[in-house]
């Protein structure tokens, strides 16, 4: 399997997902993938059981980290750069 590392870089209010075409609450701008939401990214990522428990991580913490690559969320300032990197299936 061929897989690509993607970044987190921000957060975009009422957006378009470029992955599926659906119209988002949240959209997460990423380093190579444009805006996508959250389920889609979800999707994207590759199994990881040492960095996740449940291979992948949730929606709701992918939002919180665009929150937070946004300086906007609680978890701003807080956490460090990889955190903010996804392995994702290419």
């Amino acid at each position: 399997m061929t897989t690509a590392t993607i970044t987190i870089t921000g957060l975009v209010d009422g957006a378009k997902c470029d992955c599926c075409g659906r119209t988002l609450r949240y959209g997460i701008t990423t380093s190579d993938l444009g805006v996508i939401g959250a389920d889609c990214l979800v999707s994207k990522v590759v199994v990881n059981r040492t960095r996740w428990n449940a291979g992948k991580p949730t929606t709701s913490l992918v939002r919180d980290y665009a929150k937070a690559a946004a300086s906007t969320g609680p978890l701003r300032g807080r956490l460090p750069a990889h955190a903010f990197r996804f392995e994702v299936a290419a």
